[in-house]
């Protein structure tokens, strides 16, 4: 519906504002800086943000003089690989070229800032440029940069702090102003700080910290599944060293134990370590920590308290098969089952059936890798398990 005004010539102006859906007031009062990494570019990119205020006539969108500095390590160049505003010849929103923002000054090693490189930057102002409509609020990219190398992932990398940063008074400055300004629509100061900078994404996630494992097994070290990785580097004990995602032992042996460390790193360098304690056992050590009082290394038996039955594994070690005995009632149902000591079934109801004595004996034929085995025993609905080592 039309917007009729009948207001008397005093209300004119703000009834056309209104009407129009516009603020009663414009003009830019301030605006931020901010810096963000663009993954999908590999490129910093530069904005400006309108803190306060609004910018809609041919006046109020022009760019006046404008001065963006950075502080980077002193061994990183930059280069701005991509403009995108202000536009040229943009005063009837037609523009489509940006207008060129270009390094000004440079400066190595300031006394206050040993090690850094700072540089400025400017907009080229002729032709003029122009911005289109800006309202509080808004983000504008003014313009991308790659920095070569990328140290310390990026974190060196940041806006000038007019505030805490040497001025062109400060010994090793030589003079030079690289104070962080933007004008526009008019010749007044309108920066008023920075935006925290958003840095490349670390590679995020994990490994397990510790795998305990037995001499001889297939062992694999797993990286699992990372963002933001392109390349995995594994490190060990001996000199160790494996460029890809998951190690590999195929049989593992006791100088392969200790502490690894894989690092993952980024299409941009940035890393990230985890490590992973290998603990190898040893048949020996195993039935050493696992023997009983009255237990000989020949058998392993043992006996619930809570229920009427008892088992014993023999031989233990264990090579081609092992004996599995229960005593428990006549009529008692057995099970059994095999598992690796990780949890992992191997072996399914090696017995399944009532018992028609008071004992039973059964020798149960073995097609397993050298390790640590547990038999789960269920007489009746009571379970427990009972330890063995499989040896080659």
């Amino acid at each position: 519906m039309a917007c009729k005004i009948t207001f008397s010539s005093l209300a004119k102006v703000s009834a056309v504002v209104m009407c129009l859906n516009l603020p009663l007031t414009a003009q830019i009062k301030k605006v931020n800086f901010q810096l963000k990494f663009n993954p999908q570019t590999s490129l910093y990119d530069c904005y400006m943000h309108v803190a306060e205020g609004n910018a809609f006539t041919k006046k109020e969108r022009i760019q006046f003089n404008a001065q963006v500095s950075f502080v980077l390590p002193a061994e990183a160049e930059m280069n701005i690989i991509e403009t995108h505003m202000p536009l040229q010849d943009n005063l009837h929103f037609g523009g489509s070229k940006p207008a060129k923002w270009y390094i000004t000054n440079k400066i190595e090693n300031p006394a206050d800032l040993r090690g850094s490189r700072i540089v400025s930057i400017t907009p080229e102002l002729s032709p003029t440029g122009q911005y289109n409509e800006l309202r509080e609020g808004d983000e504008v990219k003014l313009f991308s940069f790659n920095v070569y190398p990328l140290p310390m992932c990026g974190e060196a990398v940041r806006l000038f702090d007019n505030q805490r940063d040497p001025n062109s008074a400060a010994d090793g400055m030589r003079g030079g102003d690289f104070s962080n300004g933007f004008t526009i629509g008019g010749t007044a100061q309108k920066y008023s700080g920075n935006l925290p900078t958003v840095h490349p994404a670390l590679p995020q996630g994990n490994i397990k910290d510790q795998l305990e494992v037995m001499v001889g097994e297939t062992v694999v070290l797993e990286a699992g599944d990372w963002q933001h990785a392109a390349s995995y580097l594994w490190t060990g004990p001996n000199g160790f060293k494996f460029q890809g995602k998951d190690v590999v032992f195929a049989r593992v042996d006791a100088e392969k134990a200790g502490k690894y460390t894989l690092t993952v790193t980024s299409e941009v360098g940035c890393t990230t370590s985890r490590t992973l304690n290998l603990k190898v056992t040893s048949a020996e050590d195993l039935e050493k920590a696992t023997s009983t009082q009255t237990v000989s290394q020949a058998e392993t038996a043992v006996k619930i308290s809570n229920a009427d039955f008892s088992a014993r594994i023999y031989p233990n070690p264990a090579s081609s098969f092992i004996n599995l005995s229960v005593n428990a009632a006549r009529g008692a149902f057995v099970q059994a089952s095999i598992y690796a000591i990780d949890g992992r079934l191997v072996m399914s109801n090696v017995i399944k059936q009532t018992m028609d004595a008071n004992t039973m004996e059964k020798t149960i034929p073995l097609k397993l890798q050298a390790g640590v085995y547990n038999v789960k025993v269920n007489v009746n609905g009571v379970e427990s398990d009972y330890r063995f080592i499989c040896v080659e």
